[in-house]
C-alpha cells in the first residue's frame, strides 16, 4: 500500500492530480542519500529559473512555450509506453512501475495531452530484469536533464513551475528504481 498522500500546491492542476506520497518522497531521499538528493533537486530547480524575454513579443513567448510543451508531451508519452512495456515484461513489479507509469501520464497531461495519449517505446526491452530496470533508471536520468533544460528555457512563469515539479518528480524516480533494482522491493 502507499503511504498517506501529501498534496503539493493544489490537489489538481488542469484536472490532473498533483501529489506524492510521504513514503516516495522520504524513500527517495534515503535511497539517494540526503546530500546527493538535495543537490540533485536544488540543482534541477536552480536550472528552472524563469528567463526574462525582454523585448520578445508575446507571440514568440507563446510559440516557444508551445514548442516546449509538445517536446515534453512527446518525451513523456515515450516514457509512458516504456513503462507499459516494462510492466508487461515484469508483472511482479506492476505496483511500483505502474505508479511511475501513471505519474508520467500525469506529466504529459499537465502539458496538455489527453488521458488516452499513446507513445511509442524506444525499442525492445533487454532480456533480464536487471537490465530493464537499469534502462528505466537511465531513461529517468535523461528525462531529468531534458526537463531541466526545458525549464531553463521556459518563457512563462507557470510553465517553468510545472516543469520544475515534473523535474522533481522524475528525480525521485531514480532512487526508487535503484532500490527496486537492488532488491529492496517486497
Amino acid at each position: 500500500m502507499h503511504g498517506p498522500v501529501v498534496k503539493l500546491a493544489r490537489s489538481t492542476w488542469q484536472g490532473v492530480p498533483v501529489f506524492i506520497t510521504r513514503r516516495a518522497a522520504l524513500g527517495g531521499l534515503v535511497g539517494l542519500g540526503s546530500v546527493s538528493a538535495l543537490g540533485l533537486v536544488t540543482g534541477s530547480l536552480a536550472a528552472c529559473g524563469n528567463n526574462d524575454a525582454g523585448d520578445a513579443s508575446v507571440q514568440t513567448t507563446t510559440d516557444a512555450g508551445e514548442v516546449i510543451r509538445q517536446e515534453v508531451i512527446n518525451a513523456e508519452t515515450a516514457l509512458v509506453a516504456l513503462y507499459a512495456q516494462a510492466v508487461a515484461a515484469l508483472p511482479d513489479l506492476e505496483p511500483a512501475l505502474g505508479a511511475i507509469h501513471d505519474q508520467h501520464l500525469a506529466h504529459a497531461m499537465a502539458m496538455g495531452a489527453s488521458a488516452d495519449v499513446q507513445g511509442t517505446p524506444p525499442g525492445p526491452l533487454p532480456a533480464t530484469a536487471a537490465k530493464v530496470l537499469q534502462g528505466l533508471i537511465d531513461a529517468e536520468k535523461a528525462a531529468v536533464g531534458a526537463r531541466s533544460a526545458a525549464c531553463a528555457g521556459a518563457p512563462e512563469v507557470e510553465l517553468t513551475r510545472v516543469l520544475a515539479l515534473i523535474t522533481a518528480s522524475e528525480s525521485s524516480h531514480i532512487p526508487y528504481l535503484t532500490a527496486i533494482a537492488g532488491g529492496q522491493w517486497p
